[in-house]
């Protein structure tokens, strides 16, 4: 079962369709994303194909570039972006729109066949080469927003969240501040380098950061300084 299936135009938005499917497979798992520019079956007749894979799919992205809904094959019936469409509407899917670039505005009722304008209506997301990293990002935790059994496949925390609930200690942190058996702790730098970590006050046992120099000030005994 793939839980994202990719709807894109030849010639209008497959590099990026290629592009999303890559980065969006590295991130939840090739298996979970569709693309039939990549995962067609040779030799197989693509349109029971791609039923089948729609029919195994949670959310159809819609790959949006630049005079899309202007392009004259998606006024012909048959045209296989439109069924896509209107199979995934049919059948309950999540659609989410991703518009191609600065100069992709978002979709209008009037501008579509009449079987796939409410899709006009869905909330669209933005992807621009210019900040390509950051956009792939919103768009997989949209997607995970969408459908949560993904974020079970999920290699990369959403924005602004760590594993765990505990935020990493990185190059560049001024100070972590906190009790520690009644001890205050100072982080200083990172602690998987050579900065080590500085410890006020007396603690009880060992304290293990990592490598790197850990200095120690007011032990109970007396002594000012470890070195470990």
């Amino acid at each position: 079962m793939s839980h994202v299936f990719i709807n894109y135009r030849t010639g209008n938005s497959d590099e990026t369709a290629v592009l999303l499917r890559r980065e969006l497979g590295r991130r939840f798992g090739d298996q979970q994303i569709f693309c039939a520019a990549v995962d067609l079956p040779a030799g197989q007749p693509f349109p029971a194909e791609l039923r089948r894979a729609l029919r195994r799919s949670e959310v159809l992205l819609v790959v949006i570039g630049p005079d899309w809904s202007t392009d004259p094959r998606l006024r012909e019936r048959d045209d296989w972006v439109r069924q896509e469409i209107r199979l995934a509407l049919g059948n309950g899917m999540a659609v989410l729109p991703v518009l191609v670039g600065r100069r992709t505005e978002r979709l209008r009722a009037a501008d579509l066949p009449r079987d796939i304008a409410v899709v006009a209506e869905h909330n669209s997301v933005v992807y621009d080469t210019h900040s390509d990293s950051d956009d792939i990002r919103r768009l997989g935790d949209a997607l995970v927003d969408l459908d949560p059994e993904l974020g079970g496949f999920d290699t990369q925390p959403a924005e602004g969240e760590v594993e765990g609930g505990v935020p990493p200690l990185t190059a560049g942190t001024s100070s972590i501040g906190g009790d520690v058996r009644n001890s205050s702790v100072m982080q200083t730098g990172n602690i998987h380098g050579n900065n080590g970590a500085i410890v006020n006050g007396p603690i009880k046992g060992q304290l293990h950061t990592g490598r790197g120099d850990v200095h120690v000030h007011g032990l109970p005994d007396g002594r000012r300084e470890g070195r470990r």
